[in-house]
């Protein structure tokens, strides 16, 4: 629905107020949704229940408030007010299907209730611990900095020194965790176009913007916790959400660079390995690469020569399929009437 333009709320809303009728409504609050546009599904859902208070359809409404509530928590700032608001959509359709009397849609309606409120809670613990960790990182960045922070030094990206604290995750210069999380944020949504396919954004988060270098310590733990939090739409958990899949692979590369070797190697593999059976992807990903070198290094690390040995023949073989592949589409083909392409008969 997101990819028609000719698919206008408006036009929704106009129909609901015509004829009352609430699935296309819901229909597009959910590809609203689906799309990450979350905001905008709020202002359609508010505008939607307003003409569903004027209505006879009780369940049409109800599914309308606990889409409404799901545009909420899943944004990405979730206020106290907004959730007062969402447990009031709850309390509200509690209250409803307790008086209401079709037993069949009572049992279907609560079964989504309970669905919204458990998947609420799943994604707001998730992004606590993302938060907690990213705190963690940040103490241990600046701690660890410290020593090597010279009076007077600044950030490398704004050129200030604030209260805030330097760190230094390469050998370009000190930085303000901040300030290379707001780079990696607006490097990932201006080449967001390019990077839906090769899942790019998890590099351009864990190297430094300058030299293109891997960063270290918990400068890298406390942007690969950034990111999983700045990417966060579903449970932490959840087999089919590729960006947990990433946010895996970006924290188990920054466990490594911390020296927690035996943290990282299932956190790399279960990310590794859900690009490959739940989301297809090929060897040649930016993102696949990426966990993959930092899984050698965790097997080398650890002294496992022969799963290390195993894993770089694979990516060899790999890459000389993806060389061979690359070599075909850019091969030049024989003329119409035989004999060399570039021949002019």
């Amino acid at each position: 629905a997101m990819r028609r333009a000719s698919y206008d709320a408006k036009a929704v809303l106009f129909a609901m107020e015509a004829h009352m009728v609430f699935h296309p409504a819901w229909m597009f609050a959910n590809a609203l949704i689906e799309y990450k546009r979350y905001k905008e599904a709020q202002i359609f859902l508010r505008e939607a229940l307003v003409f569903a208070a004027s209505g006879d359809s009780t369940y049409g409404m109800l599914d309308l408030h606990i889409l409404l509530a799901e545009a909420i928590y899943k944004y990405d700032h979730v206020s106290t007010n907004d959730m007062i608001l969402i447990e009031s959509l709850f309390s509200h359709v509690d209250k409803i299907l307790e008086t209401a009397d079709d037993r069949e849609q009572n049992e279907k309606q609560k079964k989504s209730l309970d669905r919204s409120r458990r998947q609420m809670k799943r994604i707001l613990d998730a992004r606590d611990r993302a938060d907690a960790g990213y705190a963690a990182a940040c103490a241990g960045a600046v701690a660890a900095c410290a020593r090597d922070a010279t009076a007077g030094a600044t950030c490398m990206i704004c050129l200030e020194d604030t209260s805030e604290g330097l760190v230094r995750g390469c050998g370009c210069g000190f930085a303000h965790l901040s300030c290379l999380v707001r780079h990696a944020r607006m490097a990932t949504e201006a080449t967001d176009h390019i990077d839906q396919e090769d899942k790019a954004e998890v590099v351009r988060w864990m190297q430094c913007p300058l030299c293109r270098a891997d960063q270290r310590g918990y400068v890298s733990l406390a942007l690969a916790w950034k990111y999983r939090r700045s990417r966060m739409v579903g449970e932490d958990d959840d087999d089919y959400n590729i960006d947990g899949r990433m946010a895996r692979i970006a924290i188990g590369a920054a466990w490594f660079n911390t020296g927690a070797i035996e943290e990282a190697i299932p956190l790399l593999s279960d990310g590794i390995d859900g690009l490959i059976n739940y989301h297809g992807y090929e060897p040649s990903h930016t993102a696949f690469a990426f966990g993959r070198r930092y899984l050698v290094r965790c097997y080398d690390a650890l002294g496992w020569e022969d799963d290390a040995q195993e894993l770089r023949n694979d990516m060899e073989e790999d890459a000389a399929d993806e060389r061979r592949r690359i070599a075909r589409l850019t091969e030049v083909p024989p003329s119409e009437h035989g004999g060399d392409a570039d021949t002019v008969s």
